[in-house]
This record gives structure tokens, C-alpha cells and sequence, in this order.
């Protein structure tokens, strides 16, 4: 059987950072780069006065539906898709429609189908060989309940900080992205360099 690999979509394949940004400058009127953004909490970029009307304007219709795609990702998925079977694990915003558009979006852009797409904030209880999340947390989390499992943190400037963590292997590129999966397949982590 093919390996599982289990696939986040915000920050890992989908601009969630570039619409925000989009959204909370237009609103506040400053101009905070996708590099100033150093923490989790993308909010923190922000004073709070202004954290309600960005919140209202992320829940819009249509704000998920019109994100765009990082750069590489969707040629990404389809090596990884040559390797194993990809499904996506997103958690989903407070909206509405968000998970409906989200699920379009995949479809659209990545040509996914709904049994392949999960939604799911608690993915520690999604079982698979593989997960790419740019979150550490949910990482950690998964990599307790499927000890097994190769845990890979894409990286970005909100994560950057984390220390190192020997169950968790962090890439910078899709190539490295690619290297990992296919060592952790032949459980070979050390042949792709995989540190953190």
C-alpha cells in the first residue's frame, strides 16, 4: 500500500499569510510584510482595537475561495501524489463558508476530491505516515499519537523560532519537503539532512 501524507493547507500550500495581510493593511492602513509576521498568532502584527473588523472580514464569503496558491505547492502535490496518497488535514476559520470553500478551493486548484480533504483542528486523531503542517504544535501532537509517523514543519518566519526537536524534521523547500517523505518512507531521515 502506499504511504499515507497527510497535508496542511494554510501556510504550507495556501497564501493564508498574503490575503490576511491584504486585508488587516487595508484596514488598519499600515504595511506589515510577510517577514514581520514572527509569531503564531498572526494578530500580534496588529493593534487590538482593529482585531474585530479583520476577524468580520475574514469570515466573508468568498475571502478562503480567493486565496492563491504558494508558490510550487500545487506542482508539489503532484510528486508527493507519485509517492503516496495526499490528503488534505485544514483546520478550519470561524466562518460560515469556510469549509466549503476551502474544499472548492482544493478542487480548483489542485484537482483534490472531497474524500481526500479533512477538516480537522485536532489532527493528532487523522492517522497517516506523514504529516506537513507549518504549525509545531499540531505536529507534536500528531507525532504522540502515531509515534510512527514522520512529522515535517514547513518552514516560515512564525516558526522559526521553535527549538530543535528531533521528531520533528523542518524543510525549507519543496525538494526538501520531498527528500523526507521519500526517506521516511525507507526510514532513512538522516540521508535528507532532517533536522530542525
Amino acid at each position: 500500500m502506499k504511504p499515507v501524507i497527510l497535508l496542511d493547507a494554510d501556510g504550507v500550500i495556501v497564501d493564508f499569510v498574503g490575503s490576511f495581510l491584504a486585508i488587516a493593511n487595508g484596514i488598519t492602513g499600515l504595511n506589515v510584510q510577510r517577514e514581520e509576521i514572527t509569531q503564531w498568532d498572526i494578530f500580534h502584527a496588529f493593534p487590538a482595537k482593529f482585531h474585530d473588523d479583520i476577524s468580520k472580514e475574514m469570515a466573508r464569503e468568498g475571502f478562503c475561495l480567493n486565496m492563491q496558491p504558494l508558490p510550487g505547492a500545487i506542482e508539489a502535490i503532484g510528486k508527493l501524489a507519485e509517492i503516496g496518497d495526499v490528503v488534505i488535514v485544514t483546520s478550519p476559520w470561524s466562518s460560515k463558508t469556510w469549509a466549503w470553500e476551502r474544499t472548492e478551493w482544493l478542487i480548483r486548484h489542485a484537482n483534490f476530491r472531497t474524500k481526500e480533504i479533512i477538516h480537522a483542528s485536532a489532527k493528532q486523531h487523522v492517522k497517516g505516515d506523514i504529516l506537513i503542517d507549518d504549525k509545531y504544535e499540531n505536529l507534536v501532537a500528531w507525532k504522540r499519537a502515531n509515534p510512527e509517523g514522520a512529522a515535517i514543519l514547513w518552514h516560515a518566519p512564525y516558526n522559526a523560532a521553535v527549538a530543535h526537536d528531533p521528531h520533528v524534521w523542518r524543510a525549507k523547500t519543496w525538494d526538501e519537503v520531498l527528500a523526507l517523505v521519500k526517506a521516511a518512507i525507507h526510514h532513512q531521515p538522516q540521508a535528507a539532512g532532517a533536522t530542525l
